[in-house]
Order: structure tokens, then sequence, then C-alpha cells
């Protein structure tokens, strides 16, 4: 954490309602079944745009996003942020990160 910044933690489960806890379970659910599939396409535990694209593309993907497939616009997104480190291929924690930021900001809207 960098100076004059903090960590927002999250809020217990006590501390929110339905519709949150029902969100955040999904998404729980959802991150266990993406390690899965990394696992799947990365033997040695990072993978390339490629299975990037691949991943984005999955059912998975689609269903976190009320069944509509990505656009090219939010897929890129999602790369740039999992791409911070400027590297050929993506560590799971690389993509973890991309899609985060692009669950996230889609969250907001």
């Amino acid at each position: 954490v960098g100076v004059g910044t903090s960590r927002l933690w999250p809020a217990p489960r006590s501390r929110v309602g339905a519709a949150r806890l029902q969100a955040r379970d999904r998404w729980n659910t959802c991150e266990i079944k993406i390690q899965e599939i990394l696992a799947d396409l990365a033997r040695d535990g990072s993978i390339g745009t490629d299975a990037f694209h691949e991943l984005m593309h999955s059912d998975l993907i689609r269903s976190l996003n009320e069944e509509r497939p990505l656009d090219d616009k939010e897929i890129s997104f999602a790369l740039r942020m999992a791409r911070l480190g400027a590297l050929p291929r993506l560590s799971f924690a690389d993509v973890h990160n991309g899609l985060r930021a692009w669950h996230g900001g889609r969250s907001l809207d």
C-alpha cells in the first residue's frame, strides 16, 4: 500500500444485504471454476492471450455477465488489467486480477 492510500476491506457477511451475499457467493463459486479452467489451459501456471480469450468467451464468464457474451471492449479491458506487468504470458494471478477488475467494473454499473 502506497503513501496516502489505504486498503478497503470487504464488509463482513453479517453486515451486507441478501443481494450482496448472493453476488459474493456467485463470484466465489466462479473463482473456483476459473481456477479449474486455468489449470486445464495451462500446465506451467501461465497462459497466452489466445487462452485468455478462450476463457473470456467461456460459458462460465458468460454466466457472470447475465448470460451475455463479453464484447471486444470488455475483453480488452480485462486483458489490459491482467497485463499490468506487460509479460508475454499471463500468470494465474494476472488473469485473476483482470477478471476481478472486469467483474468489479461491471458490478458498479
